[in-house]
């Protein structure tokens, strides 16, 4: 019998910690990742402030903070818009990003 390698992904999803916390955080998700595996991160976006997320603009993302702290992963990132809920809101932004860490068979998406 063969066995499979195993490949973790972890996801991390509106987490907007303060930035003392949020490096730690992020690097022991990144460490979590195993050859071949993933990590998909969301949060809002900078440009968000005031209309989503935490009172506290250092808590957001921008797309090049979020990419650092996702090294030394080969990260995709990317700015999502989302379109306004109500008639005469401002759309939201969220930072998505897909990383992976080398290795395994990697599977897609």
């Amino acid at each position: 019998m063969t066995t499979r390698p195993r490949r973790a992904t972890a996801v991390v999803a509106n987490v907007h910690l303060a930035p003392d916390d949020r490096g730690p955080f992020l690097a022991r998700a990144v460490a979590a990742v195993s050859p071949g595996g993933h990590l998909f991160v969301s949060g809002h976006h900078l440009d968000s402030f005031g209309r989503a997320g935490p009172p506290f603009p250092e808590r957001l993302y921008t797309e090049e903070l979020l990419a650092g702290l996702l090294s030394p992963l080969a990260a995709q990132v990317r700015r999502h818009v989302r379109p306004p809920g109500e008639a005469g809101s401002s759309p939201l932004v969220d930072v998505v990003a897909w990383a992976g860490a080398p290795g395994g068979s990697g599977g897609g998406r």
